[in-house]
């Protein structure tokens, strides 16, 4: 525990771990266990440790909440948002429950009721300044800059050093006050060293992106640097390339099975790198009648470790056709959930690209598409973009480059073994002739072309991952050479 407490938990855990074997009914211990795994990117594990430990007091809503803060960290939103529900039926005014909560619906899509709860924390703490901020972020990705000012502005007299405040009066920048008045204040908030680890990665981020804006690349450079270097969880290369090379080891069973998960054609699966041009192929896909754009969903890797995939994915020798077609359908129904009436969804969680072999499986009529972006500006934007714990391993370029070589692997793999299985986009070409590239891709999901894909800026739809802004604006080229 001592060691614990002083953030020395790669040290903690085997003590942890000893004493769990000696005493696994001492009180108090699987959630000190699990505390220890959440902060050193062991989610899976973690979660597991705050169930146990929600086994011996299953009314503690601190628990209850800190389970659900590590599914929201796994991606598994869905049922973080269930957890959290639970959490303030337990106790109505936790209010840090209420603004994770909006967090999450904000996230998923649903900003209207994100905006609901974050006005509820308000209500219950006014000076949930984490809650202000939220909200205004949350008006911002709407589309609606003064609204989300009219929210934020009130607080910066006496509020404005606040880093939560701060951070979502950088994004507003040089609409509603100078960049320069912005700027300073990050200045002396990124040169507190006071500040708890997450709110200086925050602020050192949003210094950074001033900066770029600015110009002043070097010493954006250097804010970025810290500001990743404040990331707790390091990326296991290792672990991630015996992964990889386990699914393609394991393709060829997989293979052999008869495809039986689902003949449905309304999957549209959006793959690549992150930062290489996902959310613009969505986008532009979204702004046709007859497609959702449902964002990043988290439900095809969650299957993946779950039943009835898991344990033998991606092995596959056990697999049968009935576990696929369980698969498949637990799969058509969380898209039935986000729109019981589009033809299409679109899923654009980039990191499906490691799974194409298991899609064409369960979905051997869906359309994939993966769009890749010049190496260079795909690793530097990610090295750009706060990621959090999500994607620990866009934070060390040594990591990234690691990551992007297992990339340029399984799409090798992918394109050797999938022949004619997928479209794939240069993100420079679609840029470069945005209207010949687009029907192309329109057509390939077996769609009518539909002119508003060309004025997808336009459509005011919620856009839930870190390229709010640039879907916004019409396409630009100044993204090409560049973060």
């Amino acid at each position: 525990a001592a060691l614990a407490d002083s953030g020395r938990y790669d040290l903690a855990l085997p003590h942890y771990r000893t004493l769990l074997r000696a005493m696994p009914e001492m009180p108090g211990l699987q959630a000190r266990l699990a505390e220890t795994l959440r902060h050193l990117g062991q989610l899976e594990e973690a979660a597991d440790c705050y169930r146990a430990a929600l086994r011996e007091t299953p009314d503690d809503p601190d628990l209850r909440a800190a389970l659900a803060s590590a599914l929201h960290l796994m991606g598994d939103e869905e049922t973080a948002l269930e957890a959290y529900a639970e959490v303030l039926r337990l106790r109505p005014g936790f209010v840090s429950a209420r603004i994770n909560l909006a967090a999450i619906l904000r996230d998923l899509g649903r900003p209207e009721e994100a905006l609901a709860a974050y006005e509820q924390a308000r209500r219950d703490d006014p000076d949930a300044l984490t809650a202000v901020a939220g909200e205004a972020n949350t008006y911002e990705r709407m589309a609606q800059p003064e609204q989300a000012w009219q929210v934020l502005s009130p607080y910066l007299a006496v509020h404005g050093g606040n880093p939560s405040i701060a951070v979502a009066r950088a994004s507003l920048a040089g609409r509603f006050e100078p960049v320069e008045v912005v700027a300073a204040e990050l200045d002396r908030l990124s040169a507190r060293t006071d500040l708890p680890r997450h709110q200086r990665q925050q602020v050192l981020f949003a210094q950074a992106r001033l900066l770029q804006r600015g110009e002043r690349f070097d010493e954006a450079l250097v804010a970025y640097s810290a500001a990743n270097a404040l990331t707790q969880t390091r990326f296991d290369q290792e672990a991630h390339a015996a992964r990889c090379a386990a699914i393609r080891q394991g393709y060829q069973a997989l293979a052999a099975l008869e495809t039986s998960g689902s003949d449905s054609r309304r999957p549209i699966f959006i793959v690549g790198m992150p930062r290489s041009g996902t959310s613009l192929v969505e986008e532009i896909l979204a702004s046709h009648a007859d497609v959702h754009g449902a964002g990043e969903l988290p439900t095809l890797p969650s299957l993946t470790v779950s039943a009835p995939l898991a344990p033998v994915y991606p092995d596959a020798t056990r697999l049968g056709r009935s576990e696929l077609a369980v698969a498949a359908g637990h799969y058509l129904q969380r898209l039935q959930a986000l729109d019981p009436h589009a033809q299409h969804v679109t899923d654009k969680l980039p990191g499906n690209f490691q799974h194409l072999g298991l899609i064409r499986q369960l979905f051997p009529q869906a359309r994939i598409v993966h769009i890749a972006r010049d190496p260079m500006d795909t690793c530097l934007s990610c090295y750009c973009q706060n990621f959090g714990e999500r994607l620990t391993f866009s934070a060390d370029f040594a990591d990234l480059g690691a990551f992007y070589g297992e990339y340029l692997r399984m799409m090798a793999h992918w394109r050797a073994n999938l022949p004619d299985g997928f479209l794939e986009l240069r993100y420079e070409d679609l840029v470069a002739d945005t209207e010949t590239w687009s029907r192309a891709l329109v057509a390939y999901c077996g769609l009518s072309w539909d002119p508003a894909c060309l004025r997808f800026h336009e459509s005011g739809r919620f856009v839930r991952t870190a390229s709010y802004q640039q879907v916004r604006r019409p396409i630009y080229r100044d993204s090409s050479g560049g973060p």
